[in-house]
């Protein structure tokens, strides 16, 4: 995750608003959202990068993006890390347990993408001049 990340800088943050369920918990407190998100701009202008973590550990989560203030290409990225389980580690028998996946995604001014269960997605949107 922290690859990941790093792989995706902006120089500029962009402000953001999420919307999520939420859940209580005597460690975080109450109405804690499922949904993190921040969102920042490549230096050069050309790419938006849109860092999303779904802590459910149950369900997918299905999130709308809306952009405004620029105009989106159709082609998009979405690269996620997630494990079967919140068990799940990398060992020398398995190093592959966890992995990043890359998905394609059509994307424009508003549009939605599935996220899954206890993930960290990093979704890449390219920015028409």
């Amino acid at each position: 995750v922290n690859q990941l990340y790093a792989q995706h800088l902006g120089s500029e943050r962009l402000a953001i608003n999420v919307t999520s369920d939420t859940f209580d918990t005597s460690r975080e407190g109450k109405g804690v959202p499922y949904l993190d998100a921040v969102a920042n701009r490549s230096a050069d202008g050309r790419q938006i990068f849109v860092k999303v973590v779904n802590t459910d550990p149950a369900r997918a989560s299905n999130v709308t993006i809306n952009v405004r203030g620029a105009n989106i290409a159709r082609n998009a990225e979405m690269e996620t890390v997630t494990a079967p389980s919140l068990s799940t580690a990398n060992s020398f028998a398995r190093p592959d347990a966890i992995a990043l996946q890359r998905t394609q995604l059509q994307a424009s001014s508003s549009f939605t993408v599935a996220l899954p269960k206890h993930s960290v997605s990093v979704l890449t949107l390219n920015v028409l001049p």
